[in-house]
């Protein structure tokens, strides 16, 4: 941060005007008082508490100065010795304290990995941006379609019948409640949100996701816990038409002083950076050579800027016709700032009624005619950029981009009190210097050994050897050294006995107590770090104790984000205030830029952008809130109740959900998705299902009562026509036995006559049979009688001849 001295003084004043042909000079002054007021301790981040911010960031990243140390534990004064290197050469000097102890004076510290570690807490509590339309017509539409989902479910089957009746097919709502409970729920779960309200919702997410948010949140988060402030800002970004966001260092950047800790009373801004001289000339094309060559020279020594005593070698220009000094950077500051604005008007009564017109603002008006002059105050931001210690500005004017309420571009946060790195930077030290005593008694540790009696050992003798007793004392030694066993002797080379010493005696070595002492140093410290900040060991990855119960541990975990919500509560304000911009900006620039239209539309398509726009004619108005992210123990709860969904009864007929489903939701889950939108498709698909199972057994059974009707019809057709053609078959055996009576009489009749007649031809042949047989027989009998007489008379003839024979 540039600082010119001779704006320290009181003498630069804020300048407020109505008027709204506001001046060059103006913008430069009120440029110039924010730049004084900082300096002056006038802002909500004073001057003094920005320049100890590269320390508390220094400490965050564990990369404090290791010179402090050297000079605190040493008495004397640091020595530089140089240092040499065979293949760069000179690198450097050791700045190692003379006299002192030689340990690594490398940095150990604990920062980076509770820094991690609370930002790993932190990042777990995730949020949604929704936009809910809160204007009078968008709530009376919301309020309609609850209506009409009412009276269609009430009345579905009613509804049905009718369009059956006009040979139409009724589209069934998706979603159909049984009772006011599940129509609310289904409220409050966003089913009656308009579409240009999604679309919003969209337009916002597609915002944080171009400017990298993850990033965004991990620095935010950095900044809170180092410095205990935190900013961001939006922007138009011309090469892609959209806005975006970005961090806003705190250490270059600030607002003007609010009892709030989100400083949403606050009135102005300002960002410092750093720009090139080619930059500038971009917004400054007439200003001669003689004035970029002065501007480049007042910050010689600056911003990485080559000194003053080597500026002859940077100007004029080079042989390819650049000039050298394009490249020197100049302090730039962004202003910005709310002020009034008058509309003027003009009420002029007539003998009928009053007139009213708008007129210039600098335009007298003469009461005497009748006329009385009015004014309506709006309040506007206005902005500029200052190259400092001149009178130069440049993108000075009122901002175009307002709609509605009218916001600072600048979102910040600043805790209460210290910042926790802040609260920890005594800790650090005691780390630092507890490691270095660490070392330096490792360093000076002895190792394990023995005491040797070289006397004593002129007295072991090697296999009754007699030789020379040098020879023995390192022969005895080596041997002791070499398998653990040691000989000596009672007798000295005198001749006299000795029995009270050793040859040889061991001792102990190592660090001994002050490594104790450390370690239990070591282990204060942590519990105090866990006391400032409430980020217990098993939050910075310690194994948790196996004898604590579990019940501890949780309670141990859990505790840690009510001490980090103040951090949360401050990261969820700043992105808040930057999605509540995010949205007016959005509609002013679809409405204004055709770019820009054209760019959103690639994201959410033409329809859905006129759809938006259509909504703006009306003029409406978004609540924008932070929906939080399902937690684990709520993912863990939907994912039961999500199992339960698919889970099989004995019929082979699931709760509501098929396994593809649950697959869809659980990824869905997974990926971040509100849990009200989770919700709402679960128990979209779960009653979807479970409606179209039962519209299936209802089809299957109407079926089957189709069929029993069709077979039970069938059976009485069949009984029917059996019962028919059995009459009809007993009439025809009536009429067949009515005809067979007449047929039987007739043919009795003639049978008769015909018997009778047979009769009578029978007799009349039987006469003559009988006549003929009695002739025959008669006839018969006269020839037997005559044969008889004959054979008689004959046989008489005989006998009368044998008798005559005789």
């Amino acid at each position: 941060m540039f600082e010119d001295p001779k704006y320290l003084n009181d003498t630069f004043q804020v300048i407020r005007t109505p008027n709204p042909n506001k001046t060059y000079d103006y913008f430069l002054k009120n440029c110039q008082f924010e730049y004084s007021t900082i300096f002056r301790g006038g802002a909500y981040l004073t001057y003094s508490s920005v320049q100890k911010f590269a320390q508390l960031r220094a400490f965050a990243n564990g990369m404090q100065d290791e010179d402090f140390y050297k000079r605190y534990l040493s008495k004397q004064k640091l020595e530089d010795n140089a240092i040499f290197d065979k293949t760069l050469g000179y690198v450097g000097n050791s700045r190692r304290a003379k006299g002192f102890m030689r340990p690594l004076w490398q940095i150990m510290s604990p920062a980076s990995k509770i820094v991690n570690s609370m930002i790993g807490t932190l990042t777990k509590t995730q949020t949604d941006i929704s936009a809910d339309p809160i204007d009078a017509l968008s709530k009376s539409k919301i309020e309609d379609a609850k209506l009409d989902l009412w009276v269609t479910s009430q009345n579905i089957d009613i509804l049905k019948k009718a369009h059956q009746v006009v040979g139409l097919d009724m589209q069934t709502p998706d979603f159909i409640p049984e009772n006011q409970e599940e129509l609310e729920l289904y409220n409050d779960m966003g089913g009656f949100k308009p579409a240009f309200a999604r679309v919003m919702e969209k337009l916002i997410t597609h915002t944080t996701d171009i400017s990298e948010w993850k990033v965004i949140e991990d620095r935010l988060y950095r900044d809170i816990i180092a410095l205990n402030v935190m900013g961001v800002r939006e922007y138009y970004d011309p090469e892609v038409g959209k806005y975006r966001s970005r961090v806003v260092d705190p250490a270059r950047a600030g607002c003007q002083y609010s009892e709030y800790n989100d400083c949403r009373s606050s009135e102005w801004a300002y960002e410092f950076r750093d720009e090139s001289i080619s930059t500038i000339l971009q917004y400054f094309p007439d200003k001669t050579e003689e004035d970029l060559q002065a501007l480049a020279f007042m910050f010689c020594g600056y911003m990485g800027n080559p000194q003053q005593s080597e500026w002859k070698n940077y100007t004029g220009k080079d042989v390819n016709g650049f000039r050298k000094f394009d490249f020197f950077k100049v302090p730039v500051m962004d202003c910005c700032w709310i002020d009034n604005e008058d509309e003027k008007f003009v009420e002029q009564k007539t003998k009928y009624r009053s007139k009213i017109f708008r007129v210039d603002y600098t335009e007298k008006i003469d009461e005497n005619y009748g006329k009385k002059e009015k004014f309506s105050r709006k309040r506007f931001v206005y902005n500029a950029t200052w190259i400092i210690g001149t009178n130069d500005i440049y993108n000075w004017g009122k901002a175009n981009d307002q709609m509605g309420e009218t916001r600072l571009p600048y979102h910040f946060y600043v805790g209460d009190g210290k910042s926790i790195i802040e609260q920890l930077i005594p800790l650090f030290h005691n780390f630092q210097v507890l490691w270095l005593k660490y070392l330096n008694a490792l360093a000076l540790s002895v190792n394990s050994g023995y005491w040797i009696d070289a006397d004593m050992l002129a007295n072991v003798a090697i296999g009754g050897d007699t030789g020379n007793k040098e020879d023995d004392k390192e022969t005895a030694l080596r041997r002791f050294m070499d398998t653990g066993i040691g000989f000596y002797s009672r007798i000295s080379s005198t001749g006299t006995q000795t029995l009270q010493n050793m040859p040889l005696n061991e001792f102990k070595g190592g660090m001994g107590q002050i490594f104790v002492d450390i370690m239990a140093a070591f282990q204060f410290n942590m519990k105090m770090v866990e006391s400032i900040t409430g980020i217990n060991p098993i939050m910075l990855g310690s194994t948790p104790n196996p004898n604590a119960p579990v019940g501890t541990t949780e309670m141990a975990v859990s505790a840690v984000s009510s001490i980090l919500k103040p951090l949360l509560d401050g990261y969820m304000s700043v992105k808040l205030g930057m999605a509540k911009n995010i949205c007016r900006l959005i509609h002013i620039c679809i409405h204004a830029y055709h770019f820009s239209r054209k760019q959103y539309a690639m994201v959410v398509g033409e329809f859905d952008i006129e759809v938006l726009m259509e909504a703006n004619r009306d003029m409406t108005e978004y609540a924008i809130r932070l929906d939080v992210r399902p937690g684990e123990l709520e993912k863990q709860q939907m994912i039961q109740e999500i199992q339960k969904a698919i889970s099989v009864d004995r019929d082979g007929n699931t709760n509501g959900l098929t396994g593809l489903e649950a697959l869809i939701l659980i990824r869905r889950l997974e990926s971040g998705i509100p849990m009200s939108q989770i919700e709402l498709e679960f128990e979209y698909r779960r009653r979807r299902n479970i409606r179209e199972a039962q519209k299936i057994a209802r089809d299957n059974s109407q079926q089957q009562n189709d069929l029993m009707q069709q077979s039970a019809i069938q059976a009485a057709q069949l009984k029917e026509e059996e019962a028919r053609k059995k009459h009809e078959r007993d009439m025809e055996l009536q009429k067949l036995k009515n005809e067979g009576l007449l047929q039987a009489t007739a043919l009795q009749e003639c049978a008769r006559k015909e018997k009778e007649s047979a009769t009578e031809s029978i007799k009349s042949e039987t006469n003559k049979i009988i006549a003929q047989i009695k002739a025959d027989a008669q006839k018969n009998t006269d020839s037997v009688k005559s044969e008889t007489a004959k054979e008689i008379e004959d046989k008489k003839q005989a006998k009368l001849a044998e008798k005559q024979d005789e």
